[in-house]
């Protein structure tokens, strides 16, 4: 037996698998849940911001070249 480790979010009581594990997966596994500490006190801020984003009226994207100045 060997472990694999990866984070992800659960949706609808279901945890996806990174594609990269899904074909080792094959037969019966072991399932571990750890709960990072305070995650289920704290929504996630980016998932609430994708579902309601915030508008701003004056807002004016950056070009590419603007971005990625300095880098």
């Amino acid at each position: 037996m060997y472990a694999i480790e990866f984070t992800a979010r659960i949706r609808d009581g279901a945890i996806q698998v990174p594609e990269e594990y899904q074909g080792k997966l094959t037969d019966t596994v072991r399932v571990i849940l750890m709960l990072e500490e305070g995650a289920q006190e704290s929504p996630d801020i980016i998932d609430a911001l994708l579902e309601h984003p915030l508008q701003a009226p004056a807002f004016i994207p950056l070009s590419r070249e603007e971005a990625h100045a300095g880098v």
